[in-house]
């Protein structure tokens, strides 16, 4: 599907496939790409910007968690639209010190960077995660988690098994157009206790 994706780009882009495969990622790269787009339900119709983002930013790094992430900031109009069509977006936050100790365990695993805490605060987090959710959802919500692009994935992962339908963006995946409301907030202290406002 991806090569069938790509020769169709081809014929009205020529040169920006060129330059993408097989120069700088093999087809199997860029699948892997669109293929992680598709799983958090990003849509991969603007195969131009993907394509162009891909090209210039794999010279840099081939790391395929990366460039999903900047293919997703490029995306960012697109990502704005679909989860605030109205122009506000209703987010629920991270705390500064949560952010902080969600990226100070992230290690990189065979499926790419993940959250690595000790068991007992990792479930610690998801409840706080998981109250915080309820309540956006109570309030005919979708939850969605705003966080930084550091830990964005590594958030998503941890939480796609407890909490499937859980969007997380950053703020590269938000237009400045966007009006941001906060409707609640993650802060838990894995050092004491647990703390949700």
């Amino acid at each position: 599907d991806a090569q069938n994706l790509l020769e169709n780009l081809r014929s009205e882009y020529p040169a920006l496939v060129e330059e993408l495969v097989p120069a700088t990622l093999t087809v199997g790269e860029v699948q892997e790409v669109l293929q992680n787009l598709l799983n958090e339900r990003v849509s991969i119709r603007d195969l131009v910007t993907i394509c162009e983002t891909l090209a210039t930013q794999a010279r840099v790094s081939r790391d395929i968690d990366l460039l999903t992430e900047y293919s997703r900031a490029a995306l960012a109009r697109q990502i704005s639209r679909q989860y605030a069509p109205d122009g506000t977006l209703h987010i629920i936050t991270v705390g500064p010190r949560t952010e902080d100790e969600i990226a100070q365990s992230i290690q990189q695993g065979d499926r790419g960077n993940q959250v690595a805490m000790a068991p007992w605060a990792m479930q610690r987090l998801l409840g706080v995660v998981g109250t915080e959710v309820e309540k956006v959802a109570a309030a005919g919500r979708d939850p969605i988690i705003l966080c930084s692009s550091r830990i964005r994935l590594a958030l998503r992962r941890m939480l796609e098994r407890r909490l499937p339908n859980v969007v997380v963006l950053s703020f590269a995946e938000v237009t400045p157009q966007t009006q941001v409301e906060a409707v609640g907030n993650i802060e838990v202290n894995v050092g004491n206790e647990a703390i949700h406002r």
